[in-house]
């Protein structure tokens, strides 16, 4: 009797990769620039909303704090 192989797999839906654009499977490192798949399309962005603000007040904050130090002491 011969065994019946099983089917194949469905083909992976190719994405675009984030960092180069190039198409890849959504699974597996990007084969042009080596993006890992953690970043993948159904991730939520980090940098969006609050985050982005408190990242961006972060900066000011360090900015205006150095600028302090600059001008009190030149």
């Amino acid at each position: 009797m011969s065994e019946v192989s099983p089917p194949p797999p469905p083909p992976a839906t190719l994405v675009p990769c984030p960092l180069c654009a190039l198409p890849k499977d959504p699974e597996v490192r990007c084969p042009s620039c080596g993006m890992t798949p953690e970043f993948g399309p159904d991730r939520p962005n980090p940098f969006a909303g609050a985050t982005l603000w408190l990242m961006a007040g972060v900066i000011a904050l360090l900015f205006g704090a150095t600028l302090l130090v600059v001008a009190l002491t030149a």
